[in-house]
């Protein structure tokens, strides 16, 4: 029996057993696997599901074997279905990514805010737990896995325009702070100093692989802006990819010293959970803080002094009637 762990395109499994497995006796298993980074100790032992993808059932039941005392539920299905189930699964998390980031657009363009959007969607059983805005999806598996079913669709014959959409969306994200820094600097970047705060696509890695932070720095540093980041674990697997002028430093305090604007990435708790009065006395007006995972408090940051702006917040300022609906935050969602 060939199992196959990885996640293979929609198709390739059925490939290889016509043109390489027929006549060998060899056996081929789809076993896709759904592990998050930072949690894939904890996914491996305590799996939401086990899909096994055979051609035959007797292939399936030893395929089925491999996986006896895991208390998940099972689903056996053909080789491509299998494989399909992967890539449709992340490509249903980035499109809610983006659908709520979206929403995020709206309400700041209505005033409306997206912490109360987001946490009354999450009421409602047929929509999922609850999803938070900030500045899209990065690492290798969101990414990769709907650009594959695009260019999948694009081959077939089949209509993606949703899946464009979805990335499109996140591509957008990925300079919102750009946009708000014009804004709110009318426009006169160069020589601006701005704090990075996390380069990983995500908490609790280093990977940084299709990461916003990427992105967004080499535009920023386009702008004539001086950036100095942090991020816990990314740092070095970072640096390959940042332009040369960027300094990498080794705290918030640092990356906020005599920053006028700091602009957070990553939802790091070592970042999250900083002493903000702190970050404030390090800084230099106007102190704007843009929030690109709605990880912190709007109300305490007015409080602190600074200039804070979340994604489809709003102004804090203008908010601070709603402020039990303003506390509503928490962290992104990442692949």
């Amino acid at each position: 029996m060939l199992p196959d762990c990885t996640n293979s395109s929609p198709g390739t499994g059925r490939r290889i057993i016509e043109h390489e497995l027929t006549g060998t006796g060899i056996r081929y298993v789809s076993n896709p696997e759904f592990l998050r980074e930072g949690r894939a100790v904890r996914d491996w032992d305590a799996p939401d599901r086990i899909v096994i993808g055979a051609e035959d059932y007797a292939t399936a039941e030893l395929a089925e074997r491999m996986h006896v005392g895991i208390e998940a539920p099972h689903m056996v299905t053909d080789v491509t279905s299998a494989e399909m189930i992967k890539y449709a699964s992340n490509a249903f998390l980035a499109t809610r990514i983006s659908f709520i980031n979206e929403i995020a657009a709206l309400c700041g363009s209505v005033g409306a805010s997206i912490d109360a959007v987001s946490e009354g969607l999450a009421m409602d059983s047929r929509t999922g737990a609850r999803i938070y805005a900030g500045v899209g999806y990065g690492g290798s598996c969101f990414p990769k896995d709907v650009r594959a079913l695009d260019y999948l669709a694009l081959t077939s014959g089949a209509n993606a325009d949703l899946l464009r959409s979805v990335i499109n969306t996140n591509n957008r994200q990925r300079v919102l702070p750009l946009h708000a820094l014009r804004r709110r600097f009318d426009g006169a970047l160069s020589g601006l100093r701005v704090g990075i705060l996390g380069l990983s696509f995500k908490p609790e890695t280093d990977d940084v692989r299709d990461a916003p932070s990427l992105d967004l720095i080499r535009a920023l540093v386009d702008e004539g802006i001086s950036i100095r980041a942090f991020d816990p674990h990314a740092s070095e697997s970072a640096r390959p990819h940042l332009p040369p002028s960027v300094d990498l430093v080794p705290s918030v305090a640092e990356a906020a010293n005599r920053a006028q604007a700091l602009v957070l990435l990553t939802e790091w708790d070592q970042i999250v959970q900083s002493d903000w009065q702190i970050v404030a006395r390090c800084m230099l007006p106007p102190r704007y803080v843009f929030d690109g995972r709605n990880a912190l408090d709007p109300i305490e940051m007015d409080r602190l002094g600074f200039e804070y702006l979340g994604v489809g917040r709003g102004s804090v300022r203008s908010s601070l009637p709603e402020a039990g609906l303003l506390q509503l935050v928490g962290p992104g969602l990442a692949g």
